[in-house]
């Protein structure tokens, strides 16, 4: 119960208490209120109805440092098309479009909106999907499967390789005898990591952590996907806003994008 139903509840009961006594002092003096305050309850709800002892909304405070609404319309429409976001990771996306906003403000303008929690945006975002198109995900199981790769930094250097499958996480198509013979055909060496030690591929775990929550969930609740070609699509396109717009804060990027530093070398 909010502190407003209980005001509201106090005044139906002192009310109430009046009407049954037929004694206004001593209601006054149970409910610890003045008899203008009494008589000022009595005749609004006698003349506008007891919802009208409902206490008033108060309008919040126009902040001279508030965010300009249309920057939270765009913050609100980023959280709902990208719900697997962070904060800061929305706020570089304003910058990118003009508009500075710390990411602590942006955390809180999402609590406001209650979507300060990841699951909160994807089940708005779901629940949008589902009101607009009534969609079902189902993902067509087929043979192949789909991935990416990072590339070295320069020729003869170590590269490390993984595949991403929808609904299983696996690789044994790496110990299979034509990607083999495709290697060694291109005289590459292969090195195994040791089971159960994804810390050797650090890299690629990372980068497949990222793809799932800021590609993969956000996709699968907005569409459906019936073939290899239309997870390929869904992948390309978001590898080139990874490569070339979405900032990467760890120590060594400090902000800028993997297609920055290729320009610097």
């Amino acid at each position: 119960m909010t502190s407003d139903q209980i005001v509201y509840q106090q005044r139906i009961r002192a009310l109430d208490h009046a009407r049954q006594t037929g004694n206004v002092a001593e209601t006054c003096r149970t409910f610890g209120i003045s008899r203008k305050t009494f008589y000022t309850w009595r005749n609004t709800a006698a003349k506008y109805g007891l919802a009208a002892l409902q206490p008033k909304a108060k309008r919040p405070p126009a902040m001279p440092n508030a965010t300009p609404t249309h920057i939270v319309e765009l913050l609100l429409t980023l959280a709902i098309t990208m719900p697997t976001l962070g904060c800061r990771q929305y706020a570089d996306r304003l910058f990118d479009q003009g508009f500075t906003v710390g990411k602590t403000a942006v955390q809180n303008l999402l609590i406001k909106h209650g979507l300060g929690r990841r699951h909160q945006r994807l089940a708005r975002a779901a629940a949008i999907t589902a009101l607009t198109s009534g969609l079902v995900t189902e993902v067509a199981v087929e043979d192949e499967p789909f991935g990416f790769c990072h590339w070295s930094g320069k020729p003869g250097g170590l590269v490390a390789v993984d595949s991403f499958y929808i609904g299983n996480l696996n690789g044994p198509e790496y110990k299979a005898g034509a990607f083999a013979d495709a290697l060694a055909a291109k005289n590459v060496k292969r090195v195994f990591i040791p089971p159960r030690s994804p810390n050797h591929n650090a890299v690629v775990e990372r980068f497949q952590g990222t793809m799932l929550q800021e590609c993969w969930r956000p996709a699968f609740h907005r569409l459906c996907f019936n073939s290899v070609r239309q997870l390929q699509r869904e992948a390309d396109a978001w590898c080139h806003t990874y490569n070339h717009q979405r900032r990467n804060h760890g120590n060594y990027m400090a902000g800028r994008r993997p297609a920055d530093l290729l320009e610097l070398t």
